[in-house]
């Protein structure tokens, strides 16, 4: 159980189960590994993020520090695949299957293993060049773009 201040000011904290903090994101390849070798549910590899429900800012975490953010850039109607990113590459995307923390729960108490979960209900896309990520949700057939913000925080910043 973990505090954090997002730059807007809002005070997150992860204390209650489920939340609406937590996101679950793991890169594709790991996920398909994963799946492949029936791993369970609760011992899935995933990169630690939160989502400040005031601002949507994205918060990545190394243990107990910030090593990336994101703020949110657009919304918009679009294909649940981004071919070529804002900043011009194309084809430089990582891939990640991602669940909030509700839907996390929800779904533990249905299923013990990952290869017995639902397809997740967005897709994520990060460009390996300007890191923008794009999230495309299948439920709202919305596409969100977040862009890197570098130096956000100083390197003490801490949960």
């Amino acid at each position: 159980m973990a505090k954090f201040q997002c730059i807007c000011g809002e005070r997150l904290w992860n204390g209650l189960v489920p939340n609406d903090i937590q996101i679950h994101a793991t890169e594709i390849e790991l996920w398909n590994k994963a799946m492949s070798e029936n791993v369970a549910v609760l011992d899935w590899p995933e990169e630690d993020v939160w989502r400040c429900p005031q601002c949507f800012r994205l918060y990545l975490f190394k243990g107990i520090k910030v090593t990336e953010v994101y703020e949110l850039e657009e919304v918009s109607k679009a294909a649940n695949r981004i071919e070529t990113c804002k900043c011009g590459n194309k084809d430089i995307f990582q891939e990640y299957v991602v669940y909030t923390d509700k839907e996390i729960d929800g779904l533990t108490s249905d299923v013990d293993y990952i290869n017995e979960m639902p397809q997740p209900r967005r897709v994520v896309h990060r460009c390996k060049d300007c890191l923008r990520v794009y999230s495309f949700n299948y439920d709202s057939m919305e596409m969100k773009s977040y862009v890197y913000v570098p130096n956000a925080f100083d390197e003490s910043e801490e949960k």
